[in-house]
């Protein structure tokens, strides 16, 4: 009768993987490098095997420091009835009510800490995510935009790029892409992960200038650099996407979301929203963009805040308005002139990009 079990020699710290054979004497040790005879006589118990602790032996024949360790409890069964009578209750479970309440305490404990600093685990975990899973994710939500076509004048992309490359190079962002969708009705522009940014014809007709534009484009950048998708994916899962991720690698076909999942679940807290818009003033700035236009454009959105009816309501709902994202814009404020973003000509062409004639459907989604 032979079982697995761990041997300490008492003269270095890396146990040996070792056999355990059981006779009438005593117990065999084997292992590659070596063996041992422990005679049932002269074996202690120093450790018993009460959860989680496995069980530890020791030998009054053997070095001092020398010492077993079982984590099978088949094997202390069996070690138990191959000892003689007087000896064997020695090796019998014995349930210490003690022990019991103690770990039960620490795990009382040990989930009372987890639930209330859960919220700094989980974003604090958002660094976990690997880039794959997050370009996966981005390339399923795109899909379901798949019912607006896509506007794309010449002339209006290349406005489009001049506004966003300088935004984007300031962020440290290499691969992007910007998608305009003709809605006239909703306004909305949406981070998706894996370098992605959606902005509805409806967003860029409600601005009244490039600079304003511009301001949106830098809040959905710093949302992307600052990975707040990730945290807002942690918030809404929990670690059960860290423990996928650890059995199946980033094969999690079964998590296809779609853009109705993902307005629901990418909620960003009023700290990612502040901190998105901390960042993208000052991606503004390192573009060479006035700011102004983005503290512009929260104020021109303030006065509908909580109006189911207003044309900005799909808007705030997925970027939810607190005065202390104005009053961090306002310690910014800054009074240095800027050159315009863009020409009154690009800005014009920029505006009329879902001309119907460079309307597009595309199967990139």
């Amino acid at each position: 009768m032979s079982f697995q079990a761990r041997y300490f020699d008492g003269l270095q710290s890396k146990p040996y993987n070792v056999t355990l054979e059981l006779t009438r004497e005593g117990l065999h040790i084997r292992w590659a490098q070596g063996h041992q005879f422990w005679p049932f006589k002269e074996i202690r118990i120093k450790q018993e095997p009460v959860l989680p602790l496995d069980g530890i032996l020791t030998c009054q024949s053997d070095s001092s420091a020398a010492r077993l360790v079982i984590d099978d409890l088949e094997c202390w069964d069996a070690l138990a009835a191959c000892m003689p009578d007087r000896s064997r209750m020695k090796l019998v479970l014995r349930h210490s009510w003690a022990s019991v309440l103690f770990y039960a305490g620490c795990c009382v404990l040990a989930l009372t800490l987890l639930f209330a600093f859960m919220p700094v685990v989980l974003e604090r975990s958002a660094v976990l995510l690997p880039e794959s899973y997050m370009v996966k994710l981005g390339d399923d939500v795109l899909r379901d935009f798949q019912r607006w076509p896509q506007c794309k004048t010449p002339e209006g992309v290349k406005a489009l790029d001049k506004l966003i490359s300088p935004l984007a190079q300031a962020a440290g962002i290499e691969t992007y892409e910007v998608y305009v969708l003709q809605d006239r009705n909703f306004v909305n522009a949406l981070a998706i992960p894996g370098g992605h940014i959606v902005v509805f014809q409806a967003l860029i007709h409600i601005t009244d200038s490039p600079e304003q534009l511009a301001g949106v484009l830098a809040h959905e950048i710093a949302h992307l650099k600052q990975r707040h998708s990730a945290k807002a994916i942690m918030r809404d899962t929990g670690m059960s996407i860290l423990l996928r991720l650890a059995f199946s690698g980033t094969n999690l076909s079964g998590d296809v979301i779609n853009f109705g999942d993902f307005s629901q679940r990418m909620t960003y807290s009023r700290q990612d929203e502040t901190e998105a818009d901390v960042v993208g003033y000052q991606l503004l700035l390192d573009a060479g963009i006035s700011p102004e236009g983005m503290h512009e454009f929260l104020e021109h959105t303030r006065r509908f805040e909580g109006k189911h009816e207003s044309e900005f309501f799909a808007f705030l709902r997925s970027h939810p308005y607190s005065d202390d994202r104005i009053a961090a814009l306002k310690d910014r404020e800054t009074s240095l002139p800027y050159p315009p973003a863009l020409t009154e000509e690009e800005w014009s062409a920029l505006r009329d990009i879902c001309n119907p004639d460079h309307l597009h459907r595309s199967s990139r989604f």
